[in-house]
């Protein structure tokens, strides 16, 4: 019934009205000692459904939750100061409303941003929220020789480092590695770097 989307809650929820009208048609004709074991049925199935739940369901759908992104935009937010611009990653997931929402900026301050890729910010394109933070398109073409000094990038593990590489291991030469931001199964998913 839902193509592709059983386990989405948004288009499941749509079955809950006939499921339950079915159901409940269903539940006229069960006499008592098949009831006790639908029941019974019905208590293991929810057992099994919590056990699932809290053992297995948020190792399996952290990137449709869009884990690390609280903490990253947090990070970017409490370390700008310490730098003359802020370029964060716009490849990954589309960041900025992330950025307005985990830092409560007011909305009244961003309202002229243009959130298209058409400014050049160090030879790469993108936007500007304000003086210090810029989302950019590194198109995974990221050099090291290209880092700037007294600038902070927030890159992803997925699209500027590929591999398996954990740069908070074993980072490349002359980058320093401020934080390294990890997903559930404690695997690399973003890092906040700059040039050491």
């Amino acid at each position: 019934l839902t193509i592709d989307g059983y386990n989405h809650v948004l288009r499941l929820f749509l079955l809950v009205f006939p499921l339950s009208y079915f159901i409940a048609l269903g539940w006229n004709y069960i006499n008592r000692y098949l009831s006790l074991f639908v029941i019974l049925g019905l208590v293991f199935q929810f057992g099994f459904y919590q056990y699932y739940y809290w053992n297995f369901y948020k190792n399996e759908s952290w990137r449709w939750w869009h884990s690390g992104y609280k903490q990253a935009m947090q990070l970017v937010f409490d370390n700008k100061n310490n730098y003359e611009r802020v370029m964060i990653d716009n490849t990954y997931e589309p960041a900025l409303i992330r950025y307005l929402f985990w830092n409560k900026i007011d909305p009244n301050a961003v309202f002229g941003i243009k959130d298209k890729m058409e400014e050049k910010i160090d030879g790469y394109n993108g936007f500007c929220v304000d003086k210090k933070v810029c989302l950019v398109d590194f198109n995974g073409n990221l050099k090291i020789e290209n880092i700037n000094n007294n600038v902070m990038y927030l890159i992803s593990q997925e699209k500027n480092v590929g591999g398996d590489w954990d740069w908070s291991k074993n980072p490349p030469e002359r980058i320093k590695v401020l934080e390294t931001v990890k997903n559930p199964l404690g695997e690399p998913l973003f890092y906040l770097v700059s040039k050491s």
